[in-house]
């Protein structure tokens, strides 16, 4: 029998579980009760469990001051399922209790956080039940029991596939289990929370193995790995109880991911279950990357973008005020990458491989992050224009992506780069449109099915140099005029000027990024320099002849 901690758990759950033999102890996270108490030391257990249907909700439509606001809340005894409509959507009116607006753990008691590392450091496993009971009262931010946040969107699903990891593991979940069909919500996204952060905890939501999902990919059931442990996000069934009986019978196969991934062989074999990376994804940790192994080539996701107009921008600032608005121009610039960063949980100084004025390239583990990063980024620079009616004074990307081998070192303090995905991601921001990620086929393949849908069928694009791509668009801000900040007149065209004159502007530019590329200490922005200064030679040698 196992030794289980029951957290925010419901009574009829915890009875079952006691009956089965089972010995459990009691938590409170907050959200079922709005207070939190935890005397047991959650690394001491065998496994963590949250079955959570009732849960502490507040009246969103008290919202204000003297009456509910982020740093407390009076909770609703039987909260309805009701909606209220907030900008040009809905939201539910009783809302689950906020963490900002839980108090603080009594003296003398645990904290969330030796939740958090009894899972990422003793790998205590974990399962949290997807139950509808308290999703449909989730509005700013789902329950951060675990380290983790979730987003759900609704729906209606009545056929369902069982992975091979979730059948092997919890015989009958399904059958002599059946779930509560129909899933009236399904799994948008999993996201880190500041605590993830600020351990520098490695996590990974295995999309590859969904445990429950659909014919549109649509995700019911989910494996996250966290550190040395793993959470479970189990869908809700007719009786959780018996699932978890049945779960628990298993408990020796599945204390750690890392046990999971090497388990027995001949069950892989005997139900089809590769050991390779299609089963579990084991990129390295975000974490770790920075230095990663020299020399090496690594796996990664390389994002560049790029500031639409930014040179116009820039000399109007500088001929108008002065140079110094002008590193300020690049601040605002990088606070947009900042932005986006945020979304993902991942700090500037592991991401960001180099910055440029009018951009930056960044490095990400997994594709899913290249993503969320642009969307964040798009959403960031639309919100910044609603209010700019002058073309100058707006802000739009645009952003590529391409996932490939590249090395990775650091050295003195400096990171260093090197590889053609490098380059691939450059001629992709060139080909996108702003407000728009463009991307190549080995990103989309490596997205999670629920952003997939996201893009749009494959295309071809050419590159400065007539390279032929293979991408997909996801359009991330629509309706954008592609309209130039660019001067008019003879400023901003060369149709009159003389062959002699073409090569003498050709030869110019020539000068300047043999220039820039004798003084920049970047490995990135040499790399990209070294593309354009050979395409101006070859224009140079073709003016010429």
């Amino acid at each position: 029998m196992a030794r289980v901690l029951c957290l925010d758990t419901e009574p009829v759950t915890i009875d079952a579980l006691q009956a089965a033999g089972h010995e459990v102890e009691i938590g409170e996270m907050g959200y079922r009760s709005g207070k939190r108490l935890l005397t047991t030391p959650p690394h001491e257990v065998d496994v963590i469990i949250c079955d959570l249907k009732r849960p502490a909700c507040f009246d969103m439509s008290a919202w204000g001051p003297a009456q509910n606001d982020n740093g407390h809340c009076a909770l609703v005894n039987s909260p309805t399922d009701e909606l209220l409509a907030r900008q040009g959507g809905y939201v539910p009116r009783y809302q689950i209790i906020y963490e900002s607006q839980l108090r603080p753990c009594p003296p003398g008691t645990l904290e969330p956080t030796d939740v958090f590392r009894a899972i990422v450091q003793a790998g205590i496993p974990a399962i949290f039940f997807l139950n509808p009971e308290w999703i449909r009262h989730v509005g700013y931010a789902s329950p951060n029991i675990f380290g983790l946040t979730w987003r759900f969107t609704r729906t209606i699903a009545n056929k369902v596939d069982i992975a091979n990891p979730l059948k092997v593991l919890i015989p009958g979940i399904g059958i002599s289990v059946p779930f509560n069909l129909p899933f009236q919500f399904a799994l948008v996204d999993t996201a880190p929370t500041e605590i993830t952060s600020r351990y520098k905890v490695g996590w990974e939501p295995l999309f590859n193995t969904l445990l429950v999902s659909n014919a549109i990919g649509q995700v019911f059931g989910q494996l996250v790995r966290i550190g040395k442990g793993a959470v479970w996000l189990a869908p809700p069934c007719k009786d959780n109880a018996l699932a978890l009986n049945l779960f628990l019978s298993h408990l020796g196969r599945l204390p750690t991911i890392h046990r999971i991934v090497a388990y027995d062989p001949q069950l892989h074999a005997a139900h089809d279950m590769p050991m390779t990376s299609e089963v579990f994804i084991r990129h390295a940790s975000q974490d770790k990357s920075a230095d990663g192994v020299r020399g090496k080539p690594l796996v990664k996701t390389v994002v560049e973008l790029d500031l639409k107009g930014y040179s116009d921008i820039a000399r109007e600032l500088e001929e108008h005020f002065s140079a110094e608005i002008v590193a300020k121009f690049n601040d605002q610039i990088q606070s947009f990458v900042d932005m986006g960063l945020r979304a993902v949980s991942i700090p500037r100084e592991q991401a960001v491989m180099a910055t440029t004025g009018d951009g930056a390239i960044l490095v990400f583990d997994r594709a899913e992050y290249a993503h969320r990063f642009a969307e964040a980024m798009h959403a960031a620079t639309k919100e910044h224009n609603v209010t700019k009616t002058v073309a100058l004074a707006q802000r739009w990307f645009r952003i590529g992506a391409a996932t490939g081998d590249i090395t990775m070192e650091t050295s003195g303090g400096e990171k260093k780069i090197a590889g053609t995905t490098i380059a691939n991601a450059v001629r992709l921001e060139a080909a996108a449109h702003i407000g728009e990620l463009l991307i190549d086929v080995a990103t989309f393949e490596a997205l999670p099915p629920v952003l997939q849908v996201k893009y749009g069928g494959e295309e071809e694009v050419t590159g400065k140099r007539h390279e032929k791509f293979r991408v997909r668009r996801c359009v991330m801000v629509g309706g954008i005029a592609e309209t130039t900040t660019e001067p008019q007149g003879p400023r901003g065209s060369t149709a009159n000027v003389s062959d002699s004159g073409a090569l003498k502007i050709w030869r110019e530019k020539l000068e300047y990024l043999e220039q820039h590329y004798a003084i920049t200490s970047s490995p990135a922005q040499k790399f990209e320099l070294k593309y354009q200064i050979q395409e101006t030679k070859d224009k140079i040698s073709e003016l010429g002849s």
